[in-house]
């Protein structure tokens, strides 16, 4: 294992460059993730917006049943009533909803009429369900008032509070059998193949550049060792050197998020551990194939840094693949980084694992993997012209020396 221990050397001089990209990557990482931190729920909850209503109507039974039902589905906050203080709440976003109720509406109301004033944003989803509240409201009380004249105040907000706050009944069903995946988690993941492709083009190609050199091939060729054997300890190698950088970076992984994928169907996980792997092989034969052609530590770093970028913005790494555009995404479906990436939204959005479910991401494994070899076959090429030339022999002073 001469060979497999020489190529370990040549690493451990380089350690710090390694290191300093998986540091790179971690706070990226957190980085990343610092705007995910909603963890996902099944169950389900009413929201309450928040509202505030300003009286100027003075003491009544209707305005009186309004705030109470309001009170009962929102969070109610109390507003002076003046004109800043007004504007201040609205431009901080202090409460969803505003409602002034004028001087002289119970009045207007009973004889048909009456008008509110209200304050939302226009977008403000609990504004909205806030003032959908208080129309139920008052078109119950104005439906009772049409129907039963004869009722008196105080019966009639009596029955329109019962009819207000009948509840439809509701069956809540999970199709999912354990917690979804943390979004966090999917952003650490998605983010993954820039830093893994990154690092192994470093790793392999510095070993790679080594026994490239032409004064080492020669030696190599006149050595006892066979080229074979010399050529499946660097293969082997070079596969160790992957999997060790793979088992980091998933440490890494479960070390910033493991507590936010507590109660998550183990087979989630592996699913997307399993994923990482298939696009492990990727890098690996892409650092691989630069490892006939980088000949110095500027062109390594160009190589690093470009195609890691470049496959990772096209895949949907840095962007969500939904928002790349139909000419991209055309593109982006001849890169294996894509198909990495829709691996992880197809396993993300799982409810069920049979056969149907789980074909897609397979296919999206299987895709990745056919790129790993269609990659190493052009590579082996690739390096069996180079052998045969004999311009690749020219005395170049080696690393090594």
């Amino acid at each position: 294992m001469k060979v497999f221990n020489l190529c370990a050397k040549v690493t451990k001089r380089h350690l710090v460059s390694l290191g300093v990209y998986l540091g790179i990557f971690a706070v990226l990482a957190v980085m990343l993730t610092a705007f995910n931190n909603t963890s996902q729920s099944l169950s389900f909850e009413a929201v309450r917006p928040s509202a505030a209503i300003v009286n100027r109507d003075g003491e009544s039974a209707l305005v009186r049943g309004l705030e109470d039902f309001l009170a009962g589905y929102a969070d109610m906050v109390k507003l002076e009533d003046d004109r800043e203080a007004l504007q201040d709440a609205r431009f901080f976003d202090a409460v969803d909803y505003i409602l002034i109720i004028p001087q002289g509406f119970a009045k207007d109301f009973s004889q048909g009429g009456g008008t509110l004033e209200k304050n939302t944003r226009f977008t403000s989803a609990e504004g909205r369900y806030a003032d959908l509240l208080v129309n139920r409201y008052l078109s119950a009380a104005r439906a009772y008032r049409q129907a039963a004249p004869e009722l008196s105040e105080e019966e009639l907000l009596e029955a329109v509070k019962a009819d207000a706050s009948v509840q439809a009944e509701v069956e809540k069903k999970s199709f999912l059998e354990s917690q979804p995946i943390d979004e966090s988690f999917q952003v650490y993941f998605r983010t993954l193949p820039y830093i893994m492709m990154a690092v192994l083009i470093l790793a392999v190609t510095t070993v790679m550049m080594v026994f490239n050199k032409p004064d080492l091939r020669m030696r190599n060729l006149c050595a006892p060792v066979k080229l074979r054997h010399v050529n499946l300890q660097l293969a082997l190698y070079n596969v160790c050197l992957g999997g060790v950088a793979w088992l980091v970076l998933c440490a890494m992984a479960f070390l910033f998020y493991g507590g936010r994928i507590q109660g998550t169907d183990v087979r989630l996980v592996l699913l997307i551990l399993l994923n990482s792997i298939c696009y492990l092989f990727v890098c690996l034969s892409v650092a691989f194939l630069l490892g006939n052609f980088v000949k110095d530590g500027g062109g390594q770093n160009i190589a690093a840094n470009f195609i890691s970028l470049g496959l990772s913005f096209l895949g949907g790494s840095f962007v969500p693949l939904e928002l790349l555009g139909d000419s991209v995404l055309q593109v982006a479906r001849y890169t294996p980084s894509y198909w990495y990436n829709h691996a992880v939204e197809a396993i993300s959005g799982l409810v069920r694992f049979d056969s149907q479910a789980l074909g897609p991401v397979f296919i999206s494994m299987a895709i990745q993997t056919g790129f790993a070899a269609a990659v190493f076959s052009v590579a082996l090429v690739i390096s069996k012209f180079r052998r045969q030339r004999t311009e690749g022999f020219a005395s170049v002073k080696t690393e090594m020396a």
